[in-house]
């Protein structure tokens, strides 16, 4: 449907724009608009206007933004609210005022609320209080969600918003302390083996559960969204495997070969205890992964082995 279309990749410069703009190449969307913007030009708007302006793209992928694990959101909480509600607002009104046709929203786990026990589902959104160490970051990403069905209502647009569990793989952020769980676990370990450290110290208990989904397996699920998905009700994509935090650091430890110990400082927090998506709907939609944790673990690593990040 869209092949023939101007497609925008605003956050194409992060892991998953990389990814994205690789996978749409391959499936022949011949008109892909070529940029590198940071997040500094996602947020400003005239900037942006002439941007959209000269390129009139017609599918937006908006999957840029500011985000971070734990410390960061303790931390940046206005730095990350504010950053992610500029770019939010900027990219939907664009959008709506030069007529894209559609635009895909990605959106994080965290919108969800707190000490739900089973499976997330859209129906849980704004049932509960958000998770206290992300309640900023949530509250900005959830608006995204919001804007979707506002644009949807007011002006019929074909926005669509997606709900992914935690993202890692080649190309994410290694290089600090705001790095995600699988990105900071692989480089904390990494550097207790090459330095040959016999502990490491992880914040929280270990015991929280988590799911994930490696960078490629959710670009493809993206371009299968943006080729079936035309409601503004949200669709969650994960791997569908579930680990908790110590499992997580375990797997990543044997594929590191490091000997040392793993500890966890009880007196950090957790986080979420339980955060799980139910992802039948993107499933009916034929979409699967292709990759199971240990083997996109290892091929994270492997990159990571060969980037700058490694000291």
């Amino acid at each position: 449907m869209f092949l023939n279309s101007k497609i925008f990749i605003a956050g194409q410069k992060n892991f998953v724009g990389k990814y994205l703009f690789k996978e749409l190449c391959k499936n022949s969307y011949r008109k892909i608009i070529n940029n590198n913007l940071n997040i500094e030009k996602l947020k400003d708007i005239v900037f942006l206007n002439k941007f959209f302006s000269e390129n009139k793209p017609e599918v937006v992928f908006l999957v840029g933004g500011n985000s971070g694990g734990i410390k960061s959101n303790i931390l940046q909480p206005a730095s990350l609210m504010n950053d992610n509600l500029l770019i939010i607002s900027n990219i939907f009104r664009l959008s709506h005022k030069y007529k894209v046709k559609k635009l895909l929203y990605l959106s994080s786990s965290c919108v969800y609320p707190k000490n739900i026990n089973s499976s997330l589902l859209p129906k849980f959104l704004m049932s509960n209080k958000f998770e206290d160490t992300n309640k900023y970051y949530a509250l900005a990403k959830i608006i995204g969600i919001q804007m979707c069905e506002a644009y949807n209502k007011e002006f019929k647009k074909n926005f669509i918003s997606v709900i992914p569990s935690t993202i890692f793989g080649p190309y994410d952020n290694f290089a600090d302390d705001n790095s995600h769980v699988v990105s900071s676990l692989i480089k904390k370990i990494h550097y207790a083996k090459v330095n040959n450290k016999k502990t490491i110290k992880l914040w929280g208990t270990g015991k929280p559960i988590r799911d994930f989904i490696y960078v490629e397996d959710l670009a493809k699920g993206l371009i299968v969204l943006l080729e079936n998905h035309n409601s503004p009700e949200p669709v969650n994509i994960s791997s569908g495997e579930s680990f908790t935090i110590n499992k997580l650091s375990k797997l990543i430890k044997k594929i590191i070969d490091y000997k040392g110990n793993i500890y966890f400082d009880i007196n950090k927090p957790d986080g979420m205890r339980k955060k799980i998506l139910n992802i039948d709907k993107i499933l009916k939609y034929r979409w699967r992964p292709e990759y199971f944790i240990d083997e996109a673990l290892e091929k994270t690593y492997k990159w990571y082995l060969r980037s700058k990040h490694v000291k």
